[in-house]
């Protein structure tokens, strides 16, 4: 945290400083800068928000990795032919949970673009 208010500060430093060589100096030229500063850390916020989620998805895919592993120790199969099934049927579940989010997603985002382009269609069926 301390690291990034010495960049923001040296940020505000310097371009203060060009402004001043640009424009003789004023106290106009700080407003801008004080709003570029807070869309710069309303950025970041939005940044470490999104790599705390990231994170802690990656902490319970993790969890269930261990889970799979004392599973496999714990596990008694008859024969070898038995593991690699069991492994794939509890594998594809994190396969189906990441398909089923990109097909979601994929499909808000088409059924965004034909909302979008769904009313000018209509309007030139009816004609």
């Amino acid at each position: 945290m301390d690291k990034m208010r010495e960049k923001l500060s040296l940020l505000h430093k310097t371009v203060r400083r060009d402004s001043r060589r640009d424009s003789g100096g004023g106290v106009a030229e700080a407003l801008p800068v004080t709003a570029y500063a807070r869309d710069m850390i309303g950025e970041l916020k939005n940044r470490l928000t999104h790599l705390f989620a990231v994170k802690t998805d990656a902490e319970i895919q993790g969890d269930f990795i261990k889970f799979l592993k004392k599973e496999v120790e714990i596990a008694a199969f008859t024969g070898i032919e038995d593991f690699p099934f069991a492994a794939f049927t509890e594998l594809s579940y994190l396969v189906d949970e990441r398909v089923l989010l990109i097909n979601t997603l994929v499909g808000r985002s088409r059924r965004q673009m034909h909302h979008a382009r769904l009313p000018s269609a209509t309007v030139l069926s009816r004609s």
